[in-house]
Parts: structure tokens; sequence; C-alpha cells
């Protein structure tokens, strides 16, 4: 068998074996801290307890990273009786969370292992083995590379249980996740909006030398045609110019290469994700049967 059917054998085999009753026992861990959620790990997982925290605060659960070797040096300072401690660990036999971890004595401590013997499930209130994880190094089963790949559909399957009881809208999100794409599409329309003042526009009337000065003049490709009330009449775009002249055609009047009756948007509370769907460049914003605006769909 090659290296990308075992892997794909190995991932199938991980997820068919995870017990979903103990996902969401550790979503209701996570729903009924009355704090801060504080996730631990050492060395590979360091990293994975980032991400995990960082899911959950995107999210509206106060999750945070603590450096485990920090534990007894102050950083037990910040964990009160109503916090919930998660800790990741693939062996759970980790002599520098183990030699920590029995220090913090007022608060819930839960452990994910692919591990049923591990040491710490001692030093836990309690704990989630998710087993029948292989390690694809070629020779020891040694080297975190699957346990990586199933710590992460771990958190996948918390998140999916969180996000499904979760009350988090559009709005939410977007307020916790404002930058980057992911900001971007929970954005609506009225965010991202060209205004009319911006948006390139001709009338029926325009020649097709006026239209294309047009679009050179706002830098688009683009020109909505509008009758003389703003109400639109349809779309040219400098593709539809170029195949008109390439095909031998003279522009004697430029109904004959406006796209009529366009798609177009009439609700400025539609998301930017909703948008990203439409498979069109050039959207006209149409309210009240009046060009508002337009939107350059980009966001793919």
């Amino acid at each position: 068998m090659d290296l990308k059917h075992l892997l794909i054998q190995n991932t199938n085999n991980f997820i068919n074996s995870i017990n979903e009753q103990n996902i969401k026992k550790i979503t209701t861990i996570i729903k009924s801290t009355k704090r801060n959620i504080y996730i631990l790990g050492v060395g590979k997982n360091i990293p994975l307890a980032i991400y995990f925290a960082d899911i959950l605060k995107s999210v509206n659960y106060p999750a945070f990273n603590l450096n485990c070797l920090n534990l007894t040096h102050g950083d037990t300072g910040c964990i009160g009786e109503k916090d919930t401690i998660i800790i990741i660990s693939n062996s759970g036999n980790t002599d520098e969370l183990i030699n920590n971890i029995k220090y913090i004595k007022n608060s819930n401590k839960f452990l994910i292992t692919t591990n049923k013997y591990a040491k710490l499930i001692d030093y836990c209130d309690q704990s989630f083995v998710f087993d029948n994880t292989v390690e694809i190094d070629g020779k020891f089963n040694l080297i975190p590379c699957t346990s990586i790949t199933n710590f992460t559909i771990i958190f996948n399957f918390i998140i999916y249980y969180l996000m499904n009881d979760n009350k988090i809208t559009l709005e939410n999100y977007n307020y916790n996740h404002p930058k980057g794409n992911i900001g971007l599409l929970s954005k609506k329309v009225k965010d991202i909006i060209i205004p009319l003042n911006e948006t390139c526009y001709n009338f029926l009337k325009d020649d097709i030398n006026t239209i294309i000065l047009n679009m050179f003049k706002y830098k688009v490709g683009y020109s909505c045609i509008v009758e003389n009330d703003m109400s639109i009449i349809g779309l040219i775009t400098d593709h539809n110019i170029r195949k008109f002249l390439l095909d031998g055609n003279n522009v004697e009047n430029i109904e004959d290469i406006i796209t009529k009756n366009p798609k177009y948007i009439n609700n400025l509370e539609i998301s930017v994700y909703d948008i990203s769907k439409i498979p069109y460049l050039y959207i006209p914003i149409v309210i009240n049967n009046k060009l508002t605006g337009m939107i350059e769909n980009s966001f793919k």
C-alpha cells in the first residue's frame, strides 16, 4: 500500500473510531465553564493548544493557551476555581505536564489523549481517550505526524458541536474576526458597496466611445446602462465590447452588446459570503428599482 492510501486509511479508521459521546461531553464542559478555559500542551502540542484556544475565542469562548513550563513560575496565579483546564497530550505521560499540572489544585482539569494508559489520567478530573492513532513515520510509530492530524480532527468535531448549539451569528463572528478574507466574507453588502458616485454608468443614448472613455475614467471593466430615472437597463463589460468587435461587428446601437436584465442585488444585508457564490464579477446594486452602487465580486 502506498503512503497516500495508508494516510487515507489511517485517517478514516481514526474518524470511524471516534466516540461522539466523548465529543459531546467535551463541548458540555466548554459551554458550562463559568470563567476562562486554559489549553495546555508541551512540545509539538503547543501550536495545537494555541490553535484550539484561538478557534474557541473566535466563536465567543474565553480560551487561552498557557505555557506549561511557566505554571510553577507564577502563571498559576491567573487560574481560578471556576476555570477549566484542558490538557492536550498524545502519550499522556509527558514529565513536564505531570510535574507541573499537580500544582493546579482548584480548577477542573480535563485530558484529551490518545493513550488509555496515560499517567496524566490520575491527575485529571476526567479524561477523554481517542485511540487508534498510528504515526506515519516509517519505522517507530513515535514521531508525532498522524497524531497532530488526529487532534485537529477532534477539534473539528468539538467546534462543529459547539456551533450547532451556540447562538453565534455571522455578525458576532465578523465582530470577533473583522480582518483577513474570513472577516471580509462575513461582512454585508452595505459594508463594501461601491457608492453611486464611484460607479461607472451610462445612458442608453451614449455611443460606444463615450462608454469606453467612461470606463477609462473610472478604471473599471464595466458600465451600467440606465434610464434617465436611474432604473437599470443592462450592463456592458469590456469583454462584451472586445468580443463584439472581434466578431467583425460595427457598434451602431449599444443595445446590441448590452447584457440585459443582469443579475443584481436588491438587499444591502446580504453577506459577502453569499455574494461570493454568484458567478459574475460585476453585480449592480438596485434599491427601489434604481441603480444605487456596484459590487466587484472578487470574493472567491
